[in-house]
């Protein structure tokens, strides 16, 4: 039974729009109340539940029990605990279910879960056992290279390198459970990791590949896997987590001594690689420098998870980014778009970066984060089609692309950890991007060229405080502002079309972001209150030969003005009864004023041939 009562509700979607009204401005305000009390009522499910144990009769805690139908489809999963106990409650849809049962340090074969229409609850006792692993003809024990203490497997490193590992990643390989993907994201049971932290400190933030591809393997101690990871202190200690971490220790005769390791080769048509690391490591400061060269194919890029800035900064304010968009691109033009075009590469990459931890005190930390790295692309390719169909004729194509980037990123943070007392967190980032794009297209006598310009400005400052009131609730308060910048300059000919000239188009979509957001969380309820800002502009224009496109008096140009400010109230509250009834109430207010302002003509779309 579910009942729902709503005083008002409103929906605004932003669109982008074209009005011939100049200078017109709409305004729009909502109050939005939303009261829903949810009663339900489940028919009974089969259960299928048990308890896993060690050869001992055990418990065992941090084992993946996964469900599977006799598709091979996935169902459900669960992580046991102290207890060693799984359960899994659903409607059957399948006459055969399979159980998988996966862990860092035991096995088990699967088991194979037949449906009787007379039967609702299926329990079985799992009994797992420790690896065993092997290492130059010496068996060793699965107790001794790997101990368990609460959420965290800690393996012993020395037992499980072989002289082929090079890096840290190649380490990871040979554990149990962990597995790495070739663009070099690692995962701990099919699930990826959110951290590397070193000595238990987080040096490289969402950037862990630096770690994982340059940390000499010969040099760790031992790899903690964390589970239930979360970096504030506070939180940690009364809200469960789904994140995975991995720790590094390293060995004691390298803390606080200079080293590293350089690399250097020379091939073929003047190609070369070159590398440089230097770490120093202790329990106040660890220093990473890293520097890369190459023209064998290896972007600069392929040293970090994903853009820079987009992917640093806590993940406490992972909700609160947002980026401009681009919208122009490049290449649009194909002599013929059925033929697979194949083409001669050659790069040339930089990569450069400082990570700097210290502590002043045992309980602050603060990060410095610095990059830079410049990939320059030269892709081309030649050839001809020949048609035989009459009347018999070629055409002949040739394309040269160039691309250009370059970019730099600068982050400091700060952390004031007070056990679960208390939890202050500070962000700032500063990137700046710069890109250049420019292609050179013959086909037959007919050249057509193409230049794209983007530069992109992006600041955000955050800071996260998080206090203890009682053993069951916390109050946290996130502050954030961010403001980014990515005017973008098109440029194209098009000698097929007469007198045409050079077409050239601006776009920018500037904006800026500030607000807050403070919850009130317990183990029953949840209070969210917030305030957002949103400020954004989309401006364009398009010219053909530096000069203003008309057409029948219209003008291909935007300038819209888009301007939202939101208050918001949740709150939410269950209440369990028995396993068949559950009552949630949630609750939500909201003040919400969104603003346009637009001197917009129409502007006709430009397609390319």
């Amino acid at each position: 039974m579910r009942l729902n009562m709503v005083i008002m509700r409103n929906q605004l979607k932003k669109k982008r729009i074209n009005i011939r009204n100049k200078y017109s401005s709409i305004g729009l305000k909502l109050i939005i109340l939303l009261f829903s009390f949810n009663a339900i009522y489940s028919q009974e499910p089969i259960k299928i539940f048990g308890v896993v144990q060690d050869s001992l009769s055990q418990p065992l805690d941090i084992v993946t029990v996964v469900l599977f139908d006799n598709d091979e489809r996935y169902v459900s999963d669960f992580r046991t605990k102290n207890d060693g106990q799984f359960l899994f409650e659903l409607l059957p849809q399948k006459s055969q279910y399979v159980l998988k049962f996966r862990s860092l340090a035991y096995s088990t074969d699967d088991i194979i879960v037949k449906v009787d229409e007379n039967t609702s609850e299926y329990g079985y006792k799992v009994i797992m056992s420790s690896y065993i692993t092997k290492l130059d003809e010496v068996v060793i024990q699965g107790s001794q290279p790997v101990r368990i203490k609460k959420d965290t497997i800690v393996f012993k490193a020395a037992n499980f390198l072989d002289k082929t590992n090079e890096v840290l990643e190649d380490l990871l390989k040979n554990l149990p459970g962990v597995e790495i993907d070739t663009d070099g994201t690692v995962k701990v049971n099919g699930k990826g990791i959110n951290k590397v932290l070193i000595g238990g400190d987080d040096v490289f933030d969402n950037n862990y590949k630096i770690a994982t591809k340059n940390i000499d393997a010969k040099d760790v101690d031992e790899i903690e896997i964390i589970y239930n990871f979360n970096e504030n202190s506070v939180l940690r200690a009364i809200v469960e987590s789904e994140a995975i971490a991995i720790n590094i220790s390293i060995k004691d005769e390298r803390s606080g001594a200079i080293y590293g390791k350089g690399s250097i080769g020379y091939g073929n048509d003047n190609n070369y690689i070159g590398g440089l690391t230097l770490f120093k490591l202790d329990k106040k400061l660890k220093t990473f420098l890293i520097s890369k060269t190459n023209t064998t194919g290896i972007g600069a890029n392929d040293n970090l998870n994903g853009s820079m800035f987009r992917r640093s900064g806590s993940g406490n304010f992972d909700k609160y980014q947002a980026f401009s968009d681009n919208i122009i691109s490049t290449d649009g033009v194909a002599s013929n778009p059925v033929i697979n075009e194949s083409y001669l590469n050659d790069n040339r990459s930089y990569f450069n970066s400082l990570h700097v931890l210290t502590k002043p005190k045992s309980n602050i930390h603060v990060r410095t984060i610095f990059y830079l790295l410049d990939d320059a692309i030269k892709r081309q390719n030649a050839f001809k089609t020949f048609y035989y169909s009459p009347p018999v004729f070629d055409i002949s194509q040739s394309k040269v692309i160039h691309n250009n980037m370059r970019e730099f990123n600068a982050e400091l943070n700060i952390k004031n950890a007070n056990g679960s007392k208390s939890f202050i967190e500070y962000n700032g980032i500063f990137n700046n991007a710069n890109q250049q794009s420019h292609i050179d297209l013959t086909i037959d006598q007919n050249k057509f060229n193409e230049n794209l310009s983007i530069k992109d400005y992006f600041i955000s400052q955050q800071l996260n405080t998080t206090f203890r009131i009682n053993r069951k609730s916390t109050f946290s308060l996130n502050m954030f502002y961010l403001q980014d910048k990515n005017p973008q300059v098109y440029a194209t000919n098009n000698p097929i079309i007469e007198n045409q000239g050079v077409i050239s188009q601006s776009y920018n979509n500037p904006i800026r972001h500030f607000g807050f957001n403070s919850k009130l969380i317990s183990t029953k309820s949840q209070w969210n209150f917030g305030f957002l800002n949103k400020n954004e502009k989309l401006i364009s224009e398009i010219l053909n030969d530096e000069s203003k496109l008309l057409s029948e008096d219209f003008d291909f140009y935007n300038n819209i003005k888009y301007n939202n400010n939101d208050f918001f109230v949740y709150r939410e509250y269950d209440f369990l009864f028995n396993k068949n009834y559950v009552l949630s109430i949630n609750a939500k207010a909201g003040y919400n004023f969104v603003k346009y302002k637009t001197d917009t003509a129409d502007q006709n779309p430009v397609s390319s041939p």
